[in-house]
């Protein structure tokens, strides 16, 4: 597996990443509502948005979605 992309085959963007250079605000907005839909639940707000929970994560770790609330981990849904 190769971690950087080769000059003649570049890393492709999702829409989403696309989203979050083009216009951050939109992309904040999305991410914060598949969270609140998800209740806070990661894994579940990850399939919303077609992304793996793993990237989630990452861009929860943005500044900007610093105090969107996440359930705790290992809690079961209801």
């Amino acid at each position: 597996m190769t971690l950087v992309s080769k000059p003649d085959q570049p890393r492709r963007l999702s829409e989403l990443g696309a989203l979050r250079v083009l216009d951050p605000d939109k992309w904040v907005a999305k991410v914060r509502r598949a969270m609140r839909d998800a209740e806070g639940r990661i894994p579940d707000a990850a399939a919303a948005l077609q992304i793996s929970p793993r990237q989630l994560f990452r861009w929860l770790d943005d500044k900007r979605l610093g105090d969107v609330k996440r359930v705790s981990i290992g809690r079961r849904r209801d």
